[in-house]
């Protein structure tokens, strides 16, 4: 079993926008859903386009790791419920107390030495070699390398 794992790991994983036919079905449905749902949920039923927009944009948009999602979805589970117990129910304030989660969590995506999400070859941390300063070009010996770095 751990040896499945770590061959698992070693595979190269695609750096990128990613874009599958579940993804595609995955909007469709929750589309129709948040339409369905509409009459009697009102504003409650965007919170599925919502969290899927999300899903998308963490997932295949900024490829983020699994820690800062769980985490952004912690913290949008704290503030809906917080939502639920007031008297006026003002779901656009999840909406926009979650901004500010979101955009940390993208920030600390996208700064994280195996970024290989959306424009990682723009960012100097990413999965690029990166060559020291007093290095001459060439000379390969203090150069990071994908074989370096132990996340797959």
């Amino acid at each position: 079993m751990y040896q499945a794992y770590r061959a698992w790991r070693a595979q190269k994983r695609a750096a990128g926008f990613r874009f599958s036919v579940i993804d595609a079905v995955a909007i469709i449905l929750c589309v129709i859903g948040t339409c369905l749902l509409w009459p009697h949920l009102y504003t409650m039923s965007l919170f599925f386009p919502f969290v899927l927009f999300h899903f998308f944009l963490f997932c295949n948009v900024f490829r983020i790791s699994r820690p800062p999602e769980l985490i952004w979805a912690a913290i949008f589970i704290v503030n809906v419920v917080s939502v639920l117990g007031m008297k006026h129910k003002m779901f656009p304030y999840v909406f926009w107390a979650q901004l500010p989660v979101t955009l940390a969590v993208l920030i600390y995506g996208v700064m994280q030495k195996d970024y290989h999400g959306v424009g990682y070859l723009l960012v100097s941390w990413g999965r690029r070699p990166i060559v020291s300063d007093e290095q001459e070009p060439g000379d390969d010996r203090n150069t990071v390398t994908d074989r370096d770095n132990p996340v797959g």
